[in-house]
C-alpha cells in the first residue's frame, strides 16, 4: 500500500459500487469537502492503460471532479477483483453507531460556535433533529 498523488483524469469510478448518494447527500458532501477540503484519500487500484479504479471514494471523486480538484490523494492497493469487492463493500459498510448522549454533547458544544445554517449545510441532520439533540442533556 502507498499514497500518492494522482491526476483526476487517471481516475475511474466503479461501475459496480453500490454506494449511492442523493443530491442532498452530495450537496453535505461538497459543502464538507469546501470547508475542510479532502481530509479521506480515496482508496484505489490499479487497472489497464495507468488508470486507477476507485474502491472507496467514488463520490468524493465525482464531487471533486465537479470543484475541478487535481490531483487526488489516494491509497493506492493491488489486489484482485473478489478482494477489491470485499475491501469496497467493508469500507462503505463496517462502522460504528452514535452514542446518542454523546452525539447530543458534541452537537450542543459545535452549536456554540458554529450556526445552526453552517452545522446543516455539512450534516446531513434536519433544523428539527438538530435542536432536538442541542436540547438533550
Amino acid at each position: 500500500m502507498k499514497i500518492v498523488e494522482l491526476d483526476i483524469e487517471k481516475l475511474q469510478g466503479a461501475s459496480w459500487n453500490s454506494n449511492q448518494m442523493d443530491d442532498a447527500m452530495l450537496h453535505h458532501l461538497r459543502a464538507c469537502i469546501k470547508k475542510h477540503d479532502l481530509l479521506l484519500n480515496l482508496v484505489v487500484r490499479p487497472v489497464a492503460n495507468n488508470r486507477y479504479e476507485v474502491l472507496s471514494g467514488n463520490q468524493r471523486l465525482k464531487v471533486l471532479k465537479e470543484m475541478g480538484v487535481s490531483p487526488i490523494p489516494c491509497v493506492i492497493v493491488e489486489m484482485g477483483d473478489a478482494d477489491a469487492l470485499l475491501l469496497a463493500q467493508a469500507l462503505n459498510h463496517v462502522h460504528g453507531e452514535d452514542d446518542l448522549g454523546l452525539r447530543a454533547a458534541t452537537i450542543q458544544k459545535i452549536l456554540e460556535s458554529i450556526s445552526p445554517e453552517d452545522v446543516l449545510s455539512v450534516l446531513p441532520d434536519t433544523a428539527i433533529g438538530l435542536k432536538s439533540l442541542a436540547s438533550l442533556g
